[in-house]
């Protein structure tokens, strides 16, 4: 009976000994799928306009992989049993994909859940993390800025030349705007990231 006793002493302080990183680092979830550091005050007008972007961009993300396995599902169907493929089958997964990406990383950013190998980083002092932090977002800002610009400039200029896809006769143009919204709001969650690394929020 006393050796049970101290067995499960010991495996309680064992599980006590144990820290769950959101202990650490506690999140709450501000809008749906959105989920921010509680703060000691109200969350800042700018980064409540960021977390309201990152909501609506993920369910324009979310509806199109909806069609995309509702298209993917017909189009088996078809072929199947009518031998007749679902129209302009590879167009459509081209630019649905390109939907699913660009409005899923602003979410995806917010939430700060880009895949990462931090196991160095986090071996480093506080002040050469925040530098390398720095880094990343500034490096982050300049590559997305070019993919913001060069997307609409493609965009523009397919609408001119009044470019039309190879499968179905639709213009392309509508989806380089769409991939440089997408990345337009990325920059924009990740200028917040910026202003909050230098207010001290993490």
């Amino acid at each position: 009976m006393g050796e049970d006793k101290d067995m499960a002493v010991a495996v309680a302080a064992d599980e006590e000994a144990v820290v769950d990183e959101d202990e650490i680092n506690p999140r709450f979830e501000y809008y749906p799928g959105v989920f921010l550091t509680p703060r000691v005050k109200e969350v800042p007008i700018y980064e409540n306009v960021a977390a309201r972007v990152a909501s609506w961009s993920s369910w324009i993300s979310m509806g199109a992989i909806i069609f995309l396995l509702g298209m993917t599902f017909l189009d088996v169907i078809l072929r199947a049993l009518f031998s007749a493929p679902f129209p302009g089958t590879y167009d459509w997964t081209r630019y649905l994909m390109v939907l699913i990406a660009s409005f899923g990383m602003p979410l995806c950013t917010m939430n700060d859940e880009h895949v990462c190998i931090d196991f160095l980083v986090r071996r480093l002092p506080d002040r050469i993390q925040t530098g390398l932090a720095w880094f990343g977002y500034a490096l982050a800002v300049l590559v997305l800025s070019i993919y913001v610009s060069q997307s609409w400039e493609q965009g523009t200029f397919n609408a001119s030349i009044g470019q039309t896809s190879v499968g179905v006769p639709w213009p392309t143009y509508p989806f380089f705007y769409f991939i440089s919204i997408g990345f337009a709001c990325m920059l924009g969650i990740v200028v917040v990231k910026m202003i909050n690394l230098g207010r001290g929020v993490k």
